[in-house]
């Protein structure tokens, strides 16, 4: 049987696929009922300029078998990382990011990646307004202790023997990040509950350094930083020392 234009078309495309000459064949015989030995076949291929080198080709046999579309899946919509697919998949990094750049696929810069891998939990950047953001700083003054955890992400963490405290606490930041709690016993071995919050640190370092200056010139701002410090501690001592108040 003669190699028509349409099962030529067809051993391109079997070949472009990664298939070697002889699968490519045994291909072109089942679906085609033709004979058509290696050689004849590797000629046709030559012509069209389709024949690989033999680096190519054992490089092209290692990652035939590769989900390509799960694995563009996976890395652009799941946002798994190239050393985790390799782990799936059995192959190298080099290999599926190969993979990914020959299909258009825009590679993880190094900083990208890092955040990525510290980044466990969806964390929300902050967009409240400032009557919540002196509020939230009102807060931390009380017993609220901020600190950065990474590079990414700030922890607030606070200990509490009232419920109350620990669901406003919840309320407050748990809508921006993973917040966790926990039953513990304090030095005294009573059972008290512990809070900790994970949120995104370039939106929320405002609560490291809280500059208060610009409270003093809106009485509702100041209202609102000085209920969080009230609802933060559970109460506050007013007292005058010389010409100043103190609390």
């Amino acid at each position: 049987m003669k190699i028509t234009p349409e099962i030529l078309e067809e051993a391109k495309k079997l070949y472009l696929e990664g298939n070697s000459i002889r699968e490519t064949c045994n291909v072109l015989q089942n679906k085609f009922g033709i004979e058509i030995t290696n050689e004849i076949l590797r000629r046709k291929l030559k012509r069209l300029g389709l024949i690989r080198s033999n680096s190519v080709a054992q490089k092209l046999a290692k990652r035939k078998h590769l989900p390509i579309k799960e694995i563009i899946k996976l890395y652009s919509k799941e946002m798994m990382s190239l050393k985790k697919l390799a782990k799936i998949f059995k192959s190298s990094k080099l290999t599926i990011r190969k993979i990914l750049e020959e299909n258009g696929v825009k590679i993880r810069n190094n900083e990208e990646a890092i955040q990525l891998a510290n980044t466990k939990h969806i964390k929300l950047p902050f967009d409240g307004n400032e009557c919540e953001k002196a509020y939230m700083l009102g807060l931390i003054k009380g017993d609220i202790t901020p600190f950065p955890k990474s590079k990414f992400t700030l922890k607030l963490t606070s200990s509490s023997s009232r419920k109350a405290f620990i669901e406003l606490f919840k309320n407050v930041f748990g809508k921006y990040g993973p917040t966790y709690i926990y039953v513990i016993k304090d030095n005294l071995s009573h059972y008290i509950w512990k809070i900790t919050s994970e949120l995104d640190l370039s939106s929320f370092n405002f609560l490291l350094s809280p500059q208060i200056d610009f409270l003093q010139k809106n009485k509702q701002l100041m209202l609102n930083y000085i209920a969080g410090i009230i609802d933060s501690d559970g109460s506050i001592f007013i007292r005058k020392t010389g010409k100043y108040f103190q609390y």
